[in-house]
């Protein structure tokens, strides 16, 4: 076998450990970015239909008036 960067073995270990560690947190960290993003941008397209006539296209209106 051959030895690691620092040449020792367990340091060489936690140090590969250590940097998948961050690499998954980094991961998480721009998949729940991207989630937060889009439920933005649906929160605000749900907004824009429900304004205008103060209700959604195709709803009943309950007032008697479109």
């Amino acid at each position: 076998m051959s030895e690691g960067a620092t040449g020792i073995t367990a340091m060489d270990a936690v140090v590969i450990w250590s940097v998948a560690a961050a690499a998954i947190t980094a991961g998480l960290g721009l998949l729940w970015r991207i989630t937060r993003g889009v439920r933005r941008i649906v929160s605000r397209v749900d907004e824009f239909m429900t304004t205008g006539k103060g209700h959604r296209p195709g709803q009943v209106c309950l007032h008697g008036r479109a």
